[in-house]
């Protein structure tokens, strides 16, 4: 009999407890909020609005990998390949057609346009060139060139095709000595994808140091967040980047 007695005591304290906690968070507080002695609390005042706030912060760790591998992402799908090719050879004072197209330059390109535009190193585009074909993934195109900077040593092509992807640009202005950028090209007969890491060597005139200068001409630069900066516009002792800047002024 003692245990049933104590048994009902405990059960009535929690179904008294239970209502005595309903009652004051849906009608005490409610009320005692718009009094003026606690207008001034503010977690009354947000049970009177029907608001639960949560307070919380979390820490988000992005490693150097994790941002390398998204601005490759951005700026993959934006990179081709030029490859200039001769048709002729001068013979004496004539022309002669070559049988075959010989290969004369091969590097990498920017697209700029989703028209088609595309910009790239104009030490890719001989002046003995008579052919030049835009390659990506899936298909070659034949460009023809609409515009020579050779203060920048840059080109701008065209070619026949629409919905093009196009990268985001960014500003070299931001870069600091010593920052890290990300660099995305083609290269060999399958057009494939690599990509390098450069340092920034000096600003003015913007220079790069990379791990591995092959093939990289007219290859797309980045910041790490995948923003165009500029591409390779001349390799050699210094390698040298056109900057998003004189990208612009090519379109023009």
């Amino acid at each position: 009999i003692f245990m049933k007695k104590n048994l009902s005591f405990w059960a009535l304290v929690f179904v008294v407890g239970g209502l005595a906690g309903v009652f004051g968070s849906h009608v005490f507080l409610p009320w005692a909020a718009g009094l003026s002695v606690f207008k001034n609390i503010d977690w009354v005042r947000q049970i009177k609005q029907g608001t639960t706030v949560i307070n919380r912060a979390e820490k988000i760790y992005i490693t150097d990998e994790m941002a390398s591998q998204d601005a490759v992402g951005k700026l993959i799908n934006s990179s081709v390949e030029i490859i200039s090719f001769r048709e002729y050879k001068k013979v004496g004072n004539k022309e002669m057609l070559l049988p075959i197209p010989e290969k004369i330059a091969r590097g990498s390109g920017l697209i700029l346009t989703g028209d088609g535009m595309i910009a790239t190193s104009l030490s890719l585009i001989p002046i003995e060139a008579s052919k030049i074909i835009v390659k990506n993934d899936s298909e070659s195109l034949e460009a023809e060139i609409l515009k020579k900077d050779e203060i920048s040593n840059l080109v701008l092509l065209k070619i026949a095709k629409t919905n093009l992807p196009v990268a985001a640009i960014g500003d070299y202005k931001d870069l600091r000595l010593g920052e890290k950028t990300i660099l995305v090209g083609r290269e060999g007969d399958s057009g494939s994808s690599f990509t390098d890491n450069g340092f920034v060597r000096k600003k003015n005139p913007l220079a790069i140091q990379f791990s591995d200068a092959k093939s990289i001409l007219g290859a797309p630069l980045a910041n790490i967040r995948g923003e165009v900066i500029g591409l390779v516009s001349k390799t050699g002792a210094e390698i040298q980047v056109a900057t998003n800047e004189k990208i612009r002024e090519l379109m023009k």
